[in-house]
């Protein structure tokens, strides 16, 4: 049956930065974020987004054929021990999964939504803020099963890799469950990474989301902010040391965040600013 999607999404239109500080504020530490450039996207995963003609099957034939291809490259390192780390290191290096990155930092989604360069053509973006505690206790009690028979892991409101491989071998569930991604790659664990799937690959999940009748209430919140904002947003994250440097270790991060400190925040005299801070420290132009 097809799930009408705004009925669990509570929209919150705000007008400024400011404003998305203030009310994330008021949220708990459990609740979970993601970031969108442009806010008349949906919430869907890659798997979803993509061409593929998506049966169950189609995730595990992926997962073995990075099995049969992986140790053909050199210095990879350890092999996933589960299918979520599987699909994790699928969707890391651009396969698309039934995995949705979220993170525990609404400042890391602002900074994702706010660094694209599409933003420019988008009248407002989304960060989507959801509430993981009431998300694992509607999942529970969607499975019809007592808390202490799944395990939810090292965060009491995550579920543990064990429990994601035991539903994706049941199959047939029509729900939406947020996991722990651990053991967390460098990356995973700075970007404050949390996975959010959609059990059933074969439906959108737009169409699973009727579990959560069970809590009363909308547990997703929508929040839009005009793009007109973005370098003010840009500004204040850099001075919070969320930037592309940070959130991506390594030359490549630290370029991208060059490139978006000269091309798009940077005043003329902040320029020169930072070229004479450069010149006092010693560098050699």
């Amino acid at each position: 049956m097809e799930t009408n999607f705004a009925e669990y999404v509570e929209p919150i239109n705000l007008d400024s930065w400011s404003e998305f500080k203030s009310r994330v504020d008021s949220f708990k530490l459990e609740w979970i974020y993601r970031g969108q450039a442009d806010a008349s996207w949906g919430l869907a995963s890659s798997l979803e987004r993509s061409s593929l003609d998506v049966d169950h099957n189609v995730e595990r034939a992926l997962i073995a054929e990075y099995r049969k291809a992986i140790r053909s490259f050199p210095g990879f390192g350890e092999l996933p021990n589960s299918n979520l780390e599987w699909l994790s290191l699928l969707q890391h290096h651009g396969t698309p999964t039934r995995l949705i990155d979220f993170t525990e930092s609404p400042y890391i989604a602002a900074y994702f939504a706010f660094q694209e360069e599409r933003v420019k053509h988008s009248e407002s973006v989304a960060i989507w803020c959801v509430d993981r505690g009431r998300f694992s206790q509607a999942a529970l009690y969607y499975l019809n099963t007592p808390n202490e028979s799944i395990s939810t892991g090292r965060n009491p409101y995550l579920f543990s890799e064990r429990v994601f491989d035991e539903l994706f071998e049941r199959g047939g569930l029509d729900c939406v469950m947020p996991f722990d991604p651990a053991p967390a790659n460098q990356r995973q664990l700075i970007q404050q990474s949390v996975f959010v799937a959609a059990m059933n690959p074969e439906k959108r999940l737009a169409e699973q989301l009727a579990f959560l009748d069970y809590q009363g209430e909308r547990i997703i919140n929508k929040v839009t902010i005009p793009s007109t904002e973005r370098n003010i947003a840009l500004r204040d994250l850099m001075r919070m040391n969320v930037t592309h440097a940070t959130l991506f270790p390594g030359i490549d991060g630290f370029a991208r965040a060059l490139n978006l400190k000269y091309t798009t925040l940077a005043t003329v005299g902040e320029i020169g600013t930072w070229i004479r801070e450069l010149l006092r420290d010693g560098f050699v132009m």
